[in-house]
């Protein structure tokens, strides 16, 4: 896999997986605080009907009593203390069917009626002699999952299109880092297939890694062509250098090959010329190195007539 494609791909994974868990994040504390809200305002309602519930004769009164007392589209039911089923009013049929819990104490209760979700609110209040009696006011939670699946869709569909705006930006992020390293593998090519050495285009703008590593393949390349022109050159003087005791051993053999066999005079002058040469070129008489080979990477010596080298 390329790296610009894991960039792409590794970039919009993560954007992703933070998208989910903001969204997530958002859609539980969207439902908490509406759901406490929601509570406030059944606790809020089953306290005025506390205050209510003897001055008004809510209990032994006409059931229509309750009705501004009553959420919309709610329940409102008050028990006595045996459990028993004192006053209720509703508007919905689907709530009347909702079960009675034991009455003990005031609490929420998040449950289903009829298929529909509902909060109800259990709240005790005083009777004649200190006993108590509990009041329960039900309220549908439509609109809350309604609103919701609406903030799901708007979350869903706002996460998609940062997903994609991040997946084209993903794109231009890898082209804009790549860019330097692309130039680079380019110019390591042309300099494999022509042989010649090129430099990375450089912006004295940028001071990032890129930039460093650019500065240092540039350096590398300089350093080699140096190291290049260098060995050329001490092979162009060795070339040159050696030619002349080749020749002189090339010459004295031939001597020998010719008329030196039955000649002694002439066998032992070319012999000694041929192992004179040749002690020269393995030998030197000096051990300054000639200009241009620092470190003494050569040994020079030399004869009034010609210098030799040897490494």
């Amino acid at each position: 896999m390329k790296i610009r494609t894991k960039i792409q791909s590794y970039s919009s994974l993560f954007l992703s997986v933070m998208l989910i868990l903001l969204s997530i994040i958002v859609l539980l504390a969207f439902l908490w605080i509406s759901v406490e809200r929601e509570r406030d305002l059944l606790e809020d309602q089953a306290s005025l009907i506390a205050e209510n519930i003897l001055s008004k004769d809510l209990i032994s009164g006409d059931s229509d009593l309750m009705e501004p007392y009553t959420p919309d589209d709610g329940m409102v039911r008050i028990f006595g203390t045996d459990g028993r089923l004192v006053k209720s009013f509703t508007d919905e049929e689907d709530l009347q069917g909702l079960a009675v819990k034991a009455i003990t104490e005031k609490g929420f209760d998040f449950t289903k009626a009829d298929g529909d979700y509902v909060l109800t609110y259990r709240y005790p209040y005083p009777e004649e002699g200190k006993k108590l009696g509990m009041i329960e006011v039900t309220q549908p939670q439509d609109t809350l999952l309604d609103n919701l699946s609406t903030l799901a869709l708007v979350l869903g569909g706002a996460s998609l299109f940062v997903i994609l705006l991040s997946i084209l930006a993903g794109k231009w992020l890898a082209n804009l880092i790549l860019k330097p390293i692309s130039i680079m593998s380019g110019t390591m090519k042309d300099i494999e297939t022509s042989g010649e050495f090129k430099r990375i285009p450089l912006s004295d703008q940028s001071k990032d890694e890129l930039q460093v590593m650019g500065v240092s393949f540039n350096r590398m390349i300089d350093r080699l062509e140096r190291n290049y022109n260098q060995q050329q050159q001490f092979l162009s003087d060795a070339s040159h250098e050696l030619k002349t005791p080749i020749t002189v051993i090339e010459s004295y053999s031939s001597l020998l090959k010719r008329w030196g066999m039955k000649d002694e005079a002439i066998q032992e002058e070319a012999v000694e010329a041929i192992h004179h040469e040749a002690i020269r070129m393995k030998t030197a008489d000096g051990t300054s190195a000639p200009v241009g080979f620092p470190n003494g990477t050569l040994s020079g010596y030399g004869r009034k007539d010609r210098t030799y080298f040897v490494l």
